[in-house]
């Protein structure tokens, strides 16, 4: 009965995550542009990667284990589509926390930078 929930399930995660992120880009203050700081930075390129890799190594295992081992065979098909769920839901849950995260951290940074030109125009003009 409630399979087709459970089916389109990553469909609204991913869906209700792509949402969620385009709101708080749309609500932050500062404008920044994420891709071209992501792609000039090395660390979160290589950060990025890095995830990517563990992510995919995570679910070649399991569908590995899947596979050859024949563990699904033994539960029952609810909790069968518990566990495909889960491997596809939770790396784009982690890959929109990512990329939120980086969006504020780079969010404070161009506003403590505003900030201080504002300090620096204002004191300039005082003659000090």
């Amino acid at each position: 009965m409630y399979y087709n929930f459970l089916l389109g399930l990553p469909a609204r995660v991913l869906y209700l995550c792509v949402i969620s992120f385009v709101i708080m880009r749309r609500n932050s203050t500062v404008q920044i542009d994420l891709f071209n700081y992501i792609v000039k930075n090395k660390f979160f390129i290589y950060g990025f990667i890095l995830m990517i890799l563990v992510r995919i190594s995570l679910v070649t295992y399991v569908v590995k284990l899947i596979e050859r081992n024949n563990i699904l065979i033994y539960i029952q098909f609810i909790e069968k589509l518990y566990i495909i769920i889960g491997i596809i839901c939770i790396p784009i849950i982690f890959i929109t926390l990512l990329l939120m995260f980086v969006n504020n951290l780079l969010c404070k940074e161009q506003i403590k930078l505003q900030v201080y030109e504002n300090i620096l125009s204002s004191s300039g003009s005082n003659g000090y």
